[in-house]
Formats: C-alpha cells, structure tokens, sequence
C-alpha cells in the first residue's frame, strides 16, 4: 500500500529562501509533493528530509515546522 505525502508546511511554495536549511526544504518539498510512497520507503524519506514524521495511517506528514 502506498500513502501520500504532505508537509506542514510546504516550503516549496514559498518562493526563494538563501539559508541552508529553507533551501534544502524547498528542495525537499519540490521533489516529494504530490508523491506516494510505501513505509518500506519511508526510512529513505526520513534520512533525506531529516525531518520527523507523522503517519496515522492514511498519510505521511513531514513536520518540517510548527505543527497545530
């Protein structure tokens, strides 16, 4: 089974960021959005998100920034 991938929030859509770490979630953003993966893959998707996840159970969410 394969789960869609959301972040808190999407840097991708943000426009231009110059620090190291907006950029790299842009970048992050960019590649992963509107994606599905499988939770054999999501050791992957942690280790280059570098980021924490949250699955419950119908979608991964990358918290990538402060979460409600």
């Amino acid at each position: 089974m394969r789960y869609p991938i959301k972040f808190t929030t999407d840097y991708g859509q943000h426009g231009v960021y110059l620090d190291e770490y907006h950029a790299n979630q842009q970048r992050i953003c960019n590649k992963y959005r509107g994606t599905e993966i499988s939770i054999e893959e999501l050791p992957d998707l942690v280790k280059e998100a570098g980021e924490r996840v949250i699955f419950d159970g119908e979608t991964i969410e990358i918290y990538n920034d402060y979460r409600e």
